[in-house]
């Protein structure tokens, strides 16, 4: 097959956009997953209440960190994709480490591995066309 360094590219981004949207899409249903925890009866032990709140306190700032991102995509700055991707990362990896170290599970271990292999395909694409 024969392409063009800019339709290649232009695929990458495409990709690089799809991927975002669903990472959006996880990232907000991980948020509602653990705001049904939080809320949930089972969630009597002040410290899992705890490691929740913080989780969902850091799958807000991962939503704002994959619209910055999924912006950049439209605007060309990959620069600012490659830092806000790894962001909503860190701060997705920051969730998982508060609810595996205590006594809160319920799943949300799994949805955050699944987030993070989602945004290394990202960073893995803002690589291949910003660098």
């Amino acid at each position: 097959m024969n392409s063009t360094a800019g339709i290649r590219a232009a695929n990458f981004v495409g990709a690089g956009k799809i991927t975002l949207t669903v990472s959006d899409r996880k990232a907000r249903e991980t948020q509602k997953y653990i705001r049904a925890l939080l809320l949930g009866r089972k969630a009597t032990d002040p410290k899992v209440r705890q490691s929740y709140k913080t989780c969902l306190e850091k799958y807000g700032d991962v939503i704002k960190s994959i619209s910055v991102a999924k912006d950049s995509f439209v605007t060309g700055d990959y620069d600012t994709g490659f830092t806000a991707t790894t962001v909503a990362q860190r701060d997705a990896d920051a969730c998982n480490r508060e609810v595996t170290a205590g006594p809160a599970r319920g799943g949300v271990g799994e949805r955050n591995k699944y987030l993070s292999n989602l945004l290394d395909i990202v960073l893995v694409i803002l690589n291949m066309v910003g660098g």
